[in-house]
């Protein structure tokens, strides 16, 4: 069955993520939501919690079978393909939106990895309709328009906690766009998200002391930078790295971080993570160019091995990065509206910069690409059908 995506021929549930597989499991399972990992041990926050939930749920309702989170995910990747339409309406034209959802509908990327197991697929849809809310409110100035924009963002934040530093960006740019009740729409908006994300937190209070998304910001930040990160990245996974540093540290250190708190094994890695930065400033520097480049790129990272799937990606991702640049240039009169859609791009090529990615992680900004790249496709036809250049779709 070719629509079960890229590992269909082992099922869902053996294609992916395996933490999300462990986290669902125990929660089915009324064990709690946790993993154990062979590296850092006892895991309670490894992940953010929607995308396990939904597994958690499916796996309650209907086992391990493939066929409903595949149906559950196809869904979610047609909503994607609306909200792309909803947004490029919304700040160019009609023409201009059904022309991205077909870029959407078809794009290679989206069509072989919506269906396996990870949450860039709804991810993807989630940032989605926070960006598409937070125009509507600067447009409508509605408080449940501002309101339901928290939200989402907060969903987001707890499927990739990446989307977190937009929050600020998403406060600013009311505070800019809006003439009338500055304030008010941003206390809704915060609102939002707080009630949202506030029984995680609550949660996390409860098990560390204090109101966090994840515990694993040093962990990550070692996986950035330690001896070994650069040696195969970022054409070879970055696990195969990671799982040679970890095999280079001592055991007598290792012994040392068994023995601490899941927090304080966080605080563990980061510090030698920090060690790691200021013994070796140009290898951070050649670091951060390079995970700029794996993210944002038209190789894909990490490399599959199979020239086609490499050579598809490049085919599909480079015009639509060229004409999506083309489109920024030509959009210029909207900066203002598209502003918190490059503070997205922004947050992103910046952690990205400071910790690293594939091009999993980027894919939800591609969207914003297509959306760009179609405004691009209908300014050249109009010219060609003799429209000046310099007039907008209408």
């Amino acid at each position: 069955m070719p629509f079960l995506g890229g590992c269909y021929q082992k099922g869902f549930w053996e294609c992916g993520y395996v933490e999300f597989v462990e986290i669902a499991t125990n929660l089915a399972e009324g064990k709690g939501f946790y993993r154990v990992d062979e590296i850092e041990g006892e895991l309670r926050s490894v992940r953010p919690p929607l995308y396990p939930l939904i597994l958690a749920g499916l796996y309650i309702s209907f086992g391990k079978r493939s066929i409903p989170p595949v149906i559950l995910q196809s869904i979610i990747g047609v909503l994607t393909v609306l909200f792309v339409y909803l947004i490029a309406r919304q700040i160019f034209s009609k023409e201009v939106g059904i022309l991205a959802s077909i870029l959407a509908a078809i794009y290679p990327y989206f069509v072989f990895h919506d269906t396996n197991l990870q949450e860039t697929a709804l991810f993807t849809l989630l940032s989605a309709v926070t960006v598409f809310f937070l125009l509507k409110t600067g447009k409508s100035r509605h408080l449940s328009d501002a309101f339901l924009a928290g939200a989402f963002l907060s969903f987001a934040v707890l499927t990739r906690t990446t989307l977190l530093l937009t929050l600020p960006f998403a406060v600013l740019w009311l505070m800019f766009v809006l003439k009338n009740n500055r304030t008010k729409m941003v206390l809704v908006m915060l609102l939002g998200f707080v009630i949202v994300s506030s029984p995680w937190l609550i949660r996390n209070v409860i098990i560390y002391g204090k109101p966090v998304f994840d515990i694993r910001s040093g962990v990550a930040l070692w996986v950035g930078h330690n001896p070994y990160t650069l040696t195969g990245y970022p054409y070879e996974h970055i696990d195969k790295m990671t799982a040679k540093a970890w095999a280079a540290i001592p055991d007598v250190e290792k012994k040392e971080y068994s023995s601490l708190s899941e927090i304080k094994r966080d605080s563990w890695f980061k510090q030698k993570a920090i060690q790691f930065i200021r013994a070796n400033p140009s290898n951070v520097l050649k670091g951060a160019i390079l995970k700029v480049y794996a993210v944002m790129g038209w190789k894909l990272s990490p490399n599959t091995g199979s020239w086609v799937k490499n050579l598809s990606y490049t085919i599909a991702y480079l015009p639509l990065l060229l004409l999506g640049v083309v489109g920024a240039f030509l959009a210029r009169d909207k900066w203002k509206e598209l502003s918190i859609i490059y503070s997205l791009f922004f947050t992103f090529i910046s952690i990205s910069a400071v910790f690293l990615g594939h091009t999993n992680h980027r894919i939800y900004l591609d969207v914003y690409l297509m959306i760009l790249a179609a405004y691009t496709i209908v300014r050249i036809k109009d010219f060609i059908k003799g429209k000046r250049f310099g007039e907008k779709p209408v």
